[in-house]
C-alpha cells in the first residue's frame, strides 16, 4: 500500500511524526530491519493512518514518558487496536517468546520439572513461584498481571490518559 503524499501539518518534527514514520517502515518497507516482525508477519496500517493527519487526529498527542502500543498483537495498527501506553504496560503487552517449552507468557519450564512464573514491571523482573503444572504458574502470571494493569489504568485515569 502507497503512503499519502504527506501534507503540511507543521508536526514533522514532532514525536508523533517520528512514532508514524517508524510505524509505517516496519509494516510496508521490506528493507527496514523490524519488517519481519511487523509486515512480514502481516501486521498492516490502517488505511487511513497512511496519513500522519489522520493517525494524529484519532491518537492526539503523546503523554510524556508514552509510545504507541498495539492492544492485540496479532492485529495491525488502527484507531481501535491503539492506544499510547507506558514501556511497563508493553512489556504486559507481549507476545509468548519464540523457543519457549510454554504455552504460555510468564511461565517457564525449571530443570527440576516445575514451572516457574515470573513478570517484569517497571524494568523489574518479579519472581511469582514455582507450580506443578504450566497451568497454575499461567494463572499466577495472570492474576498478577491483572493487579498490574488495575494500577496501570488507576494511573491513567489519575492522569487523564484514556
Amino acid at each position: 500500500m502507497k503512503v499519502e503524499a504527506k501534507k503540511t501539518h507543521g508536526l514533522s518534527s514532532s514525536s508523533e511524526y517520528k512514532i508514524w514514520d517508524l510505524m509505517i517502515q516496519r509494516c510496508e518497507n521490506p528493507n527496514d530491519k523490524r519488517y519481519k516482525d511487523y509486515g512480514g508477519r502481516g501486521i498492516t496500517v490502517c488505511h487511513q493512518w497512511h496519513d500522519f493527519s489522520s493517525f494524529y487526529a484519532d491518537m492526539g498527542s503523546r503523554p510524556d514518558g508514552f509510545t504507541l502500543d498495539r492492544i492485540d498483537n496479532e492485529k495491525g495498527y488502527s484507531p481501535e487496536n491503539c492506544r499510547w501506553a507506558t514501556p511497563s504496560e508493553q512489556q504486559l503487552n507481549r507476545r509468548k517468546v519464540k523457543g519457549s517449552k510454554s504455552r504460555f507468557v510468564g511461565v517457564t519450564k525449571r530443570p527440576s520439572g516445575r514451572w516457574s512464573a515470573r513478570i517484569t514491571v517497571n524494568y523489574k523482573g518479579i519472581y511469582l513461584g514455582d507450580y506443578d503444572t504450566e497451568e497454575e504458574a499461567s494463572e499466577a502470571y495472570q492474576k498478577a498481571k491483572e493487579k498490574v494493569l488495575e494500577e496501570f489504568e488507576l494511573m491513567r485515569k489519575q492522569r487523564g490518559i484514556q
